[in-house]
């Protein structure tokens, strides 16, 4: 299942994500400083506008609160419903990767009720996604090259392009895959 969360970073309760900094971050001066980011708001035609939630547009402290605020949820995600699914987010986009499609309605369901009392809107049907994809074992993950075709992503599987992805590429060790000879 694919879904987002409408307006993420401006719906950001701005005391929840303290309190979510603060459980790692023991200096006052840090908070202090994180809640002045939060307050700044934005100058619009020389008028200040403060905001009680949201983190600030474009600002660089923006993209570590928000994903605070998301891993609190990928956390209770992991707590409550991960016997449905892999979570995986990026931000305010998420894909819950189920096996059953009755396990992704009950993800869906969850993403709902849970998202509330966070002040998070996940989009409705419309714009969230259920998609099946079958995933087989026993075929290689990737179709045989044609000939004189080029690598895919500038990658080249190393020995015969017949082996299977787990057998051709380990990301962890370096071998086999690109640069590798």
């Amino acid at each position: 299942m694919d879904a987002d969360f409408a307006d993420f970073f401006g719906s950001l309760d701005h005391v929840l994500l303290l309190r979510l900094v603060a459980r790692r971050v023991s200096d006052r001066r840090v908070l202090r400083l994180i809640r002045m980011w939060l307050s700044a708001g934005v100058m619009e035609d020389g008028v200040s506008i403060g905001s009680t939630t949201g983190v600030p547009q474009g600002g660089t402290i923006s993209p570590l609160l928000s994903n605070i605020y998301g891993h609190a949820l990928d956390a209770l995600w992991a707590k409550e419903a991960g016997h449905l699914g892999k979570i995986v987010r990026y931000a305010d986009d998420l894909v819950i990767l189920c096996r059953t499609e009755s396990d992704a309605r009950q993800a869906y369901a969850w993403l709902q009720s849970t998202a509330q009392p966070w002040r998070l809107r996940p989009y409705g049907p419309g714009r969230s996604r259920r998609r099946i994809w079958r995933h087989d074992r026993e075929s290689p993950a990737e179709p045989e090259p044609r000939a004189g075709s080029a690598p895919r992503l500038g990658c080249a599987p190393a020995g015969s392009h017949r082996q299977r992805w787990d057998e051709s590429y380990s990301w962890r060790t370096g071998s086999g895959g690109c640069g590798s000879r």
